[in-house]
């Protein structure tokens, strides 16, 4: 028992139960044995606690030193322990990546709403420009009919010229031939004289 004692001490973290320290607790610091008033020797008994109870040799002033044990439970429970306080308190690896994503998830929201915007600047742009599109249809149809009317009114006072010219021809020819049927001033005095004759002749007959 005192081997594996000394095997629990000088193996840190070997197992050492509760037995076996009492028993070794016992062996260091065992009373000696007295003789009573009646002539019989008494040997004190070993103290049979329960485990976590408060021994005699806790109020002993040498110094009982303790074993280095760990079971997997405890460290199970230091495991779910760190595990824990990672989680509850991230590391300064996680840190700058937390903050990467925050950024990234930022900077994703202002290139959305960046894009929603130029859609909707689109959107306008394009309505804009069909209707310069309609007005300028409408401004074309408008061209195309002007131009019409134009050379229909030229073609209507080309042809009004045309009969113009015509009427103004016949007209020139019938002054020609009309000045030329009329009798100059010659002819006008012959004829003066031939009516005087007649008139004489008749006054005579009569």
């Amino acid at each position: 028992m005192a081997a594996f004692a000394s095997a629990g001490k000088s193996m840190p973290g070997a197992h050492v139960s509760f037995d076996d320290l009492l028993e070794r607790e016992w062996s260091a610091n065992q009373p000696h044995a007295h003789t009573s008033s009646d002539g019989r020797k008494q040997v004190p008994k070993k103290p049979f606690l329960k485990r976590g109870a408060r021994g005699w040799w806790k109020n002993s002033d040498k110094a009982v030193p303790m074993a280095y044990s760990l079971s997997s439970a405890h460290d199970d429970e230091q495991k779910g322990t760190a595990t824990s306080k990672t989680t509850a308190f991230p590391s300064k690896q996680q840190r700058p990546s937390q903050a990467s994503s925050q950024l990234r998830r930022t900077q994703l929201f202002e290139l959305e709403t960046e894009v929603k915007h130029y859609k909707q600047e689109t959107l306008k742009l394009q309505k804009r420009r069909e209707a310069l599109e309609a007005d300028q249809r409408k401004l074309d149809q408008l061209r195309h009919d002007w131009h019409e009317e134009k050379r229909k009114a030229q073609e209507d006072m080309d042809a009004q010229w045309k009969n113009l010219r015509k009427e103004r021809r016949a007209l020139d020819q019938a002054l020609k031939f009309g000045a030329a049927a009329l009798p100059d001033r010659k002819e006008r005095g012959e004829i003066d004289a031939l009516k005087a004759q007649l008139v004489k002749m008749q006054v005579r007959t009569i």
